[in-house]
């Protein structure tokens, strides 16, 4: 039997059958063969002397075949659910006028009560489902928002309602036509002039509003749109001069019931010679963050990798370095790391951001827009965004439950890079792009029936042998998220040094590279280091530290998961 002209019955009549069995075919072999053979295909209800449900396949058989001999046509088959309907092709090539004057020949014979030449013909889905456009002027320019996928989820009605974003940074002008709808004045403070006032004042105040025009800016007919368009936007102004631990503890932690996601595209100096942590009140805001913000579900703090390039590393920055934010890197528009973009085994995931070629579209200070944003900081905002648009769907996800659906819903981007491994559970990670580039849609997708990760766990092993090769054995089982490593140790030149934590399973996470900038004879003390490189797998086993270019007097290793 010709497989085309199976196929061909396939696509007019849904379903064909040889036997009384129906047969189903790829559509696009189908709509090929159907091509190939238009025209030549009939359908033949038969004369039958008896009712069609006293006669076995066989007998039908019998009776197409001897029409299809006295005619010189292959008989295909009964149509599915239709016994007494079989359909025939006819041999060989023909002219454009032979398949009516078959189609007569057909309906003159004894053994046929009808027949029609089959035709294809377009049917045309009548869903109400209405694709978005978009006003913006910058709209089509902003090529980041296809990067991540964000269409078939603004179409589903997700846009972030019923979520507020605090902005911790230098301000937001939220006069701005594309910011002003969203902005909400309950949750915003200006902490470095202590009022309620977070406009931007100084000249280089710029910053905060175009992170936040990538958030929220609204859809009408100006500058382009936001991630989460129907989000609220808070501001807090700290960058706009030096601040103490406390202040920065205050803005990480205000109104933490109103504000549900904090988007931070700030951190330590990107010199490659830093090495720095939040003081103690910040780390406090984290913790009491993740436990009591968000009636208990935990405060989103999303913050941005650094622009320090390869000479430096987001691991020697203990905001980005943190169990309780989530890292977030850059990818360009081509698909690979910009020159600014930092090694971390803290990174969750990247999103895109700016290259040597192209930049962030979005709101600018007086009701300006620019094309000219970019760096990391211009891809935590949009990180905020997409999460927003998880919690407006499933709004008891955990900050734990969030950092999941980060990983989750993570593609892998350039894939050539020689950097990509798989750990111990299966994940895709890398120390430029963590588990990948953000997707919306399937981040949105998966949160919709997540189910929520159990209480955190936590086992921590100590080690006072000092070395280059330090042993921890774990015997406790737990699903792994992070791991950290607090380590002191002393160097001739801090910089040099180099450390690497390879887990039972074998995943390799490297904690700290090279940095030549940092060429102070200090070493670390008691500095922690953050891997999410093994997420998911099993504690248990022999973990071993390495350390080239130092020597560890002292450490531990901690492993969180459930």
């Amino acid at each position: 039997m010709n497989l085309s002209l199976l196929l061909l019955s396939l696509s007019l009549l849904a379903v064909i059958s040889i036997s009384p069995v129906p047969i189903a075919l790829s559509a696009e072999v189908a709509g090929e063969a159907a091509a190939a053979s238009k025209g030549r295909v009939f359908a033949v209800e038969l004369e039958l002397q008896a009712d069609v449900e006293q006669l076995s396949d066989a007998e039908l058989d019998n009776l197409a075949l001897q029409v299809a001999g006295d005619l010189s046509l292959e008989m295909i088959g009964p149509v599915a659910n239709f016994r007494d309907v079989y359909l025939f092709r006819e041999k060989g090539v023909i002219d454009s006028g032979h398949p009516r004057r078959m189609e007569d020949r057909l309906q003159s014979h004894d053994k046929v009560k009808w027949a029609e030449k089959q035709v294809l013909r377009s049917r045309h889905k009548r869903d109400s489902e209405v694709t978005l456009s978009f006003a913006d002027p910058l709209y089509p320019q902003q090529w980041h928002l296809q990067t991540l996928n964000l269409l078939p989820v603004w179409e589903q009605g997700i846009a972030g309602r019923g979520v507020v974003v605090s902005m911790v940074d230098d301000g937001i002008d939220y006069n701005h036509e594309d910011l002003a709808p969203q902005y909400l004045a309950d949750g915003s403070y200006d902490w470095n002039d202590n009022d309620e006032n977070p406009l931007p004042r100084l000249a280089e105040d710029i910053h905060g509003t175009r992170c936040a025009g990538e958030i929220v800016a609204a859809t009408n007919s100006v500058c382009g749109i936001g991630v989460a368009y129907e989000a609220k936007i808070t501001a807090s102004r700290i960058l706009s001069a030096p601040i103490s631990d406390a202040v920065e503890a205050s803005a990480l932690s205000y109104k933490n019931q109103l504000n549900h996601i904090y988007s931070n595209s700030w951190g330590p100096w990107d010199d490659g010679a830093t090495v720095e942590a939040p003081g103690p009140l910040a780390q406090r805001a984290f913790r009491e963050g993740v436990a009591k913000g968000r009636d208990g579900r935990g405060s989103i703090f999303v913050f941005a990798a650094g622009n320090g390039g390869q000479n430096d590393n987001c691991n020697y920055d203990g905001y980005a370095n943190s169990i309780y934010t989530i890292a977030i890197g850059a990818v360009g528009r081509d698909g690979v790391y910009p020159s600014y973009a930092e090694p971390c085994s803290a990174h969750l995931a990247v999103v895109p951001s700016s290259n040597t070629r192209d930049g962030i579209f979005t709101d600018n200070i007086h009701d300006g827009c620019t094309g000219r944003h970019g760096g990391t900081s211009a891809a935590a905002p949009l990180a905020a965004g997409i999460i927003a648009l998880a919690l407006q769907v499933r709004e008891e996800l955990t900050w734990r439950d969030v950092q999941w659906l980060v990983i989750e819903s993570a593609e892998k981007v350039d894939p050539g890079s020689r950097d990509w491994k798989m750990n111990g559970a299966g994940y895709h990670v890398h120390h430029m792009y963590g588990f990948g580039l953000l997707d919306a849609s399937l981040l949105v997708e998966k949160a919709r029936n997540w189910e929520l990760v159990p209480p955190q766990k936590k086992i921590t092993i100590y080690s006072r042998d000092p070395g280059a090769e330090v042993y921890f054995e774990v015997d406790g089982v737990i699903t792994l998220e992070h791991v950290t490593v607090t380590l002191s140790t002393v160097s001739s030149e801090r910089g040099a040094a180099e450390f690497e934590l390879i887990s039972p399973a074998g995943t390799a996470s490297l904690l700290a590279t090279r940095r030549p900038r940092d060429t102070t004879r200090e070493g670390l003390s008691g500095w922690t280091f953050v891997t999410v490189h093994n997420w998911g797998e099993e504690s248990a086993g022999r973990w071993t530290l390495r350390a080239r270019n130092a020597v560890v007097t002292s450490s531990s290793l901690s492993l969180y998961g459930f």
